[in-house]
């Protein structure tokens, strides 16, 4: 499902990032900063009166600055606003109008697209008299904020919204399936298959995002996989723009890859190929069911993977990472496999492998670690033995008390759906740290009998 993209712009300091951090935190919608890719660039989403949106904050701009960087910043920006639904400029209410803002009130005026204009830092009532300056500049309506502290956020969000619903809101892909096809099974036999179709959302057919920097070898990948040069595919309207669905088949195994590989906008330098890049493997990532995050095995796990690998498994999707080109690697595995662990950090373990798409090397395990990979986010456990789990645990390594009370836990369940989610009920949800919850993520995960997959905890109340 493709959301609606809200771009917040405006000179530096005006407050754009308080703001963004506001929205996103204020919704308790689940979010990732991608620091490095551009200076200041963040994205993230959010939820306002049921209706999501991607959030992108854009560096500060100074027009007509001779600076490099400045230079990059104001295209990078206006990129942003290309790729827009709703564009929303931040003004600074403590400092007035600014010579620097009426130049992109003007170029903004250019634009067909929604705009909205925001004065930030009035953080007090009776301050609505600093709007003259601004109102003089023609821009209407006005809306004036804090995003320091939150004040009238919720009317500029509810206008947002509007003309979002107004425009088309969010849009969803097709779901009406296919043929038939059985479960993502083990069966290697047969020859693979690709043709275009509609994506099909039952949860028995793996979607896998193959995300990465330009040029690592995903369209190779995917032509390897497809077993042809020139895959027939199903270009979805309503996704990310220049998104492709391929679906493959290989004798009972059928999945839907998301390939954002090769494509490449008229007169774009490799800065702009990055920033696309991000906001299609962000989007990739919401409509998958694994990640598969390709890397250059000459070049190596670079930050941007890692910041994609932690994006992926925020939003609770199983990684395999996938190193490409390994013809070419002279590192040993093993040296190979220590250091990418160690660039990992907290994700250190997921699945590994080495390949080469140009001459098929290790392709085929591709397939074994996604079936792996697959059947894992679908495991079960009863209900008794998970109890008897969690007595266990609790007796052996029981959690620490909060507020001079014990913590205890009465009984957990699993939910339907994927990756396993469980339940838990306590006496004091707020008393259970974090490291406690990742001791006991590890530990279901042997009981579940599976390698790092995401897990999902939820803690109840229960007197």
């Amino acid at each position: 499902m493709s959301q609606p993209v809200l771009a917040i712009v405006g000179r530096p300091n005006v407050g754009k990032s308080r703001l963004f951090n506001r929205l996103i935190g204020a919704r308790q919608a689940l979010v990732h900063d991608q620091p490095g890719v551009t200076r200041d660039r963040l994205y993230g989403k959010m939820e306002w009166n049921g209706v999501s949106l991607t959030l992108i904050d854009t560096g500060g701009l100074i027009p007509k600055s001779e600076h490099h960087l400045d230079k990059e910043i104001w295209k990078q920006s206006f990129h942003a606003i290309e790729e827009a639904d709703v564009v929303l400029c931040l003004l600074d209410g403590k400092e007035g109008l600014q010579a620097i803002d009426q130049t992109l009130i003007h170029e903004l005026r250019k634009i067909k697209k929604s705009v909205f204009y925001a004065v930030n830092k009035m953080d007090h009532a009776g301050e609505e008299g600093n709007l003259l300056d601004f109102a003089r500049a023609g821009i209407s309506p006005i809306y004036d904020i804090s995003a320091e502290h939150g004040r009238k956020i919720g009317d500029l969000l509810d206008a947002i919204v509007k003309s979002v619903s107004i425009q088309g809101g969010e849009r969803s892909p097709p779901t009406t399936c296919g043929d038939d096809k059985e479960e993502f099974s083990g069966d290697d036999r047969g020859e693979i298959a690709s043709e275009s179709a509609t994506p099909c959302n039952d949860s028995r057919i793996p979607v896998i995002a193959l995300i990465g920097r330009p040029n690592v070898g995903k369209s190779s990948l995917i032509n390897r996989l497809a077993g042809e040069e020139r895959v027939i595919v199903y270009e979805q309207p309503g996704t990310t723009r220049d998104a492709i669905d391929v679906k493959i088949e290989r004798g009972r195994d059928v999945c839907w890859f998301i390939d954002t590989a090769g494509i490449k906008r008229k007169k774009q330098n490799e800065d702009d190929v990055g920033y696309w890049s991000i906001l299609r493997s962000m989007q990739a990532i919401e409509r998958a069911n694994i990640v598969c995050i390709l890397i250059d095995g000459l070049q190596g796990l670079t930050h941007q993977d890692v910041q994609l690998a932690f994006t992926a498994w925020e939003q609770h999707k199983p990684v395999l990472l996938i190193i490409n080109k390994w013809d070419l690697v002279k590192n040993t595995w093993k040296e190979y496999q220590e250091w990418c662990d160690d660039r990992l950090g907290a994700l250190a373990g997921i699945p590994l492998l080495h390949v080469s798409a140009l001459s098929g090397q290790n392709c085929d395990k591709i397939w074994r670690e996604l079936r792996y990979i697959h059947r894992s986010i679908h495991k079960q456990v009863g209900t008794a033995p998970l109890n008897r789990w969690l007595q266990r645990l609790q007796e052996t390594h029981p959690p620490a008390a909060y507020q001079g009370k014990p913590v205890k836990f009465f009984y957990a369940t699993q939910t339907e759906g994927v990756p396993p989610h469980f339940i838990l009920f306590t006496n004091q949800p707020k008393g259970v740290k974090k490291e406690y919850l990742q001791y006991m993520k590890h530990q279901l995960l042997e009981l579940l009998g599976v390698s790092k997959i995401p897990v999902v905890l939820t803690l109840k109340e229960k007197s």
